[in-house]
């Protein structure tokens, strides 16, 4: 399993950008509104198109596995003979020991955002040019 994910890290973006505007699109999602379930048609405008086709990036789930092969199985068979269950030893000991990764992770998947923020403030010409809500700002 690790092997395709890493794989994936070879093929380029532009590969994945029309299925991935094809799977945004496409599949149904419910909602709650008007006091009763409904199924709308894509997940265009919505939160879910901005979060859930990122979470999966090959290269954190990568970094996240190496850091979690490096914390010592020592500390898991000892907390097994203390009486934890398999949840408390994840909640206990390995999300806390894995504030490193959590924070290079972070770090990592903002600074590209931060970028493309900085360029196009940069590319603007007025102040008063289109905001990322797609509205245009009023002057100051």
């Amino acid at each position: 399993m690790l092997t395709a994910v890493i794989a994936t890290l070879i093929v380029p973006f532009g590969t994945f950008a029309l299925p991935m505007v094809w799977w945004v699109t496409t599949p149904p999602w419910l909602q709650w509104s008007d006091g009763g379930l409904t199924v709308t048609e894509g997940w265009l405008d919505t939160y879910q198109v901005q979060i859930l086709p990122f979470i999966g990036n090959a290269m954190f789930i990568f970094l996240f596995h190496l850091y979690f092969q490096s914390i010592p199985k020592e500390l898991d068979e000892a907390a097994v003979i203390d009486g934890a269950s398999w949840f408390g030893i994840y909640r206990r000991i390995v999300m806390p020991l894995s504030g490193p990764a959590i924070a290079t992770v972070a770090i990592l998947a903002f600074l590209p955002l931060w970028n493309r923020a900085a360029t196009e403030g940069a590319a603007e010409k007025t102040p008063a040019g289109p905001s990322w809500s797609g509205r245009p700002r009023t002057r100051p």
